[in-house]
């Protein structure tokens, strides 16, 4: 069947890639597709065999420069504003994204009030981060803003999340952070999309019903359920739904629309409306879902391809799932070019195009098992179609998924027919909806209750490694081809015969290969460097150490001095996801150099997450509180808790000896002093770490004669002026030195400790501006990676 929108798909994609990946000129672009164009038509028009190719080269170029117009109009102007006191004037352009502690606001800016942008009119938004403040603000307010923006954050470590880019292809160029909503105030309204406003005063409205008759916890997962918001949902729900492979449920998909569908129809049917009638009763109705849920590419992907279906049962025409998905993904890519590299658009088309692809393959080679077996057949193609996408970006695969969507998802038609009653119902009466809502609290905790249970399970996620991009294209190559031999008997009946006649020659080749593969991995094993890398982090430590093996060391976690913000945690967000990029799901070794918060506290998401087989301390670590129940935590888990002194050794292997330079025996000499110090030693490499240790341990080491030698020193207590001494880095005389250290109010790190540093020659990385810093040594030679160049 000649299909030319996914044709035309494909020259589009193509297109938008190339945009985003390469620099051209536009009006270039433009006169080249121009000129193709016109020989394309200029050719006789029954010749659409021949003229066809034109228009597709037409449609690449115009995927490329519609990714070039939109990276501009997403660029803006207003970034020459960060670290200046202004004072802006802007509308609140979006629907407010509320948080357990924070609202964030999207605002286009209009004007700046202190004449620090006399350049002409401004262009672009700012994101507001309003903190604990009791004050709300809506779409379409005016708002006057007094702060200091700032430019959003680089990356830090390899493979982390670009919340700069995220922010940029939403056209949003700066942030501005506030606590209680100081210099805040709205001073009118701006221009607004009156659909817009009326869908998110509905949807407001709605979900105060909710939240008036239900608890907090279960008014927030209906609002993900019902209209694809989980800013609100805890994070071990969350969790525990992406764990057991089921978290689409809280996103708006093809099946929450086809559930609003049936909906419709079934209400067109009780009152008598006629096809066509209850067609358009139908697209009103998603028009107002999708703008009330976002408009986010799943939403108007499954519209789309329902409308589709629509048109095409009114007509009585065959309805094409590939042609109507490709109008999808072109009608989204048109309008936003960049939400080609969206993980929602990819992951619902992956997942869709499963469902109608692969699951009719799978129920034909299924057809001995009952009718709920072949069933399962829909949810393993999609969680097949999805496999190298969801490792890419979360880096594991739920083993448990099929049986979790058979169990949970049945679950959810419920739970949206009884919430959406209760919550129109609560609009005219509030004790009716409060009796609905009753049923659907118990619903909503078995469906916890069965996530929370599966994910628990053992083996039931495995970490895996972040594939390649080529990786990826494989498995899809493969993944088509195994579809097409198990659906198309002539490929079947090819494969079939090429068996029968090659059969002792594959066999023989596929032996060979391996012989040969096996062979020069004994013959010429590739020599191993040790791998050691200082995470961006934030104000804190987290060292991860790979042997050549690929065993692993984690010296500290990470985590927030005591200032409050208790509800961020580096080991969380920053550490495990690192650790998951590298397919690391077991730590052979951690150490925690003393008890310090921005030291342990990612230790706490690192023993939900993964096995630790050991954790090294100090014996002064037993001492404080903290350091105590983190010890019986990991102990509970079956983790061997050691002790160690200065003077011991840890022979790691690998020719991998840690020798413990401090603290000295059970001697208590307070706080940051009772920090691990370590001298890595591989073959003739050394590399110093020094936890948060000051002057007192400092001298001590320099007059005890310990051997401090190292090529690498960590410079202690986040290059504190507490912990420099010139005679200490004398006689460590190293090549380079590392200071990890984030944004803070200690002054981190001194000048004056900056300064000895350039005094004595000796190179300096920081995480704060060079991002995570990764040295590589074979034991004699080493090689130095960071991933930012320091301004």
């Amino acid at each position: 069947m000649s299909r030319p929108l996914t044709a035309a798909l494909v020259f589009y994609v193509s297109g938008v890639a190339t945009g985003c990946y390469f620099d051209f000129n536009v009006s270039l672009l433009i006169c080249v597709g121009a000129y193709i164009l016109f020989w394309g038509l200029y050719k006789p028009a029954r010749a659409w065999g021949k003229n066809r190719l034109f228009i597709y080269l037409v449609i690449f170029l115009m995927g490329t420069v519609l990714c070039h117009w939109e990276t501009e109009r997403n660029r803006g102007n207003i970034e020459p504003l960060a670290g200046r006191k202004v004072v802006l004037v802007g509308t609140v352009s979006a629907e407010p994204d509320v948080r357990p502690h924070a609202v964030n606001y999207t605002v286009k800016v209009e004007d700046e009030m202190t004449g620090q942008f006399p350049d002409g009119p401004l262009s672009g938004a700012v994101l507001v981060s309003v903190k604990d403040s009791g004050q709300r603000f809506s779409y379409g307010d005016r708002l006057k803003i007094t702060g200091i923006p700032e430019v959003p954050p680089e990356p830090g470590n390899p493979g982390d999340f670009n919340f700069k880019k995220y922010l940029q292809r939403k056209g949003i160029q700066l942030i501005i952070n506030s606590r209680h909503g100081n210099g805040i105030s709205k001073i009118g309204t701006g221009s607004i999309n009156p659909l817009v406003s009326i869908c998110i005063k509905c949807k407001n409205k709605f979900m105060s019903v909710l939240e008036s008759t239900m608890s907090q916890k279960h008014a927030a997962l209906m609002e993900g359920i019902l209209f694809g918001s989980c800013a609100r949902i805890d994070y071990q729900s969350r969790n525990d739904f992406a764990l057991a492979g089921v978290v689409h449920i809280l996103s708006v998909s093809g099946f929450h629309v086809g559930l609003l569908i049936a909906f419709c129809m079934l209400c067109g049917n009780a009152c008598g409306l006629n096809r066509t009638s209850r067609s358009i009763l139908t697209v009103i109705v998603t028009i107002i879902y999708a703008v009330m849920t976002g408009a986010n590419p799943p939403v108007i992907r499954a519209v789309v391809m329902a409308w589709v279906l629509l048109l095409a049962t009114n007509l009585g025409r065959k309805y094409d799932w590939p042609s109507s998905m490709s109008l999808a993904a072109l009608i989204i890519l048109v309008l936003s070019p960049h939400s080609l590299f969206n993980a929602g658009f990819q992951l619902s088309f992956a997942a869709t195009w499963g469902i109608l692809y692969i699951t009719p393959a799978l129920q034909g080679a299924l057809t001995f098992l009952p009718a709920a077996g072949r069933a399962a057949a829909i949810a393993l193609a999609a969680q097949i179609a999805v496999l190298p996408i969801v490792s890419y970006y979360y880096n594991y695969v739920s083993v448990i998924a099929v049986l979790a969507n058979l169990i949970i998802v049945p679950l959810i038609g419920p739970v949206m027919l009884l919430g959406g009653v209760s919550g129109f119902a609560g609009m005219l009466w509030l004790p009716l909806a409060e009796t609905i809502s009753i049923g659907t609290g118990v619903i909503l905790d078995a469906t916890l209750g069965i996530a929370r249970f599966l994910a628990g399970l053992p083996f039931a996620v495995v970490t895996v490694k972040q594939p390649s991009g080529i990786e990826i294209l494989i498995f899809y190559l493969i993944l088509i081809i195994g579809v097409e031999g198990l659906r198309n008997p002539r490929v079947q009946l090819k494969l079939r015969d090429i068996w029968f006649l090659y059969r002792r020659r594959i066999v023989l080749a596929i032996l060979f290969i391996a012989a040969v593969l096996l062979w020069i991995s004994v013959l010429y094993p590739r020599p191993g460097d040790l791998e050691t890398t200082f995470l961006d982090i934030g104000q804190g430590d987290a060292i991860l150490i790979r042997s050549p093996r690929g065993r692993t060391i984690v010296l500290d976690t990470g985590g927030v001095p005591r200032t409050g913000q208790t509800e961020y945690d580096p080991g969380e967000k920053i550490l495990v996801p690192y650790l998951r990029r590298l397919g690391i799901s077991r730590i052979d070794m951690l150490l925690l150099s003393h008890a310090h918060d921005d030291h342990i506290q990612g230790a706490r998401s690192l023993l939900k997450s993964m096995t630790v087989q050991m954790l090294v301390t100090a014996p002064q670590f037993y001492e404080t509180p903290a350091g105590a129940e983190l010890i019986r935590n990991f102990a509970a888990k079956g983790t061997d808790v050691r002790k160690i002194t200065g003077g011991e050794k840890i022979l790691f292997g690998e020719n991998i000896i840690m020798e413990v330079l401090s603290p000295p025996g059970d001697l208590v000499m307070g706080e940051n002093n009772d920090s691990l110090v370590i001298r890595l030693c591989f073959g003739d490499f050394h590399i110093l770490l020094t936890g948060d240790a000051e002057e007192p341990v400092l001298q001590r080491l320099v007059d005890s004669f310990s051997p401090l030698h190292a090529e690498v020193v960590k410079v202690p207590h986040h290059g504190s002026k507490n912990a420099w001494l010139e005679s200490f880095y004398r006689a460590v005389n190293p090549r380079l030195a590392v200071i990890s250290v984030g944004k803070n109010c200690f002054g981190h790190p001194s000048g004056q400790v900056l300064e000895g540093l350039s005094r004595l020659g000796i190179p300096v990385y920081r995480t704060d501006k060079n991002g995570a810093v990764t040295i590589r040594t074979d034991g004699r030679t080493y090689q130095v990676e960071a991933l930012r160049t320091a301004n």
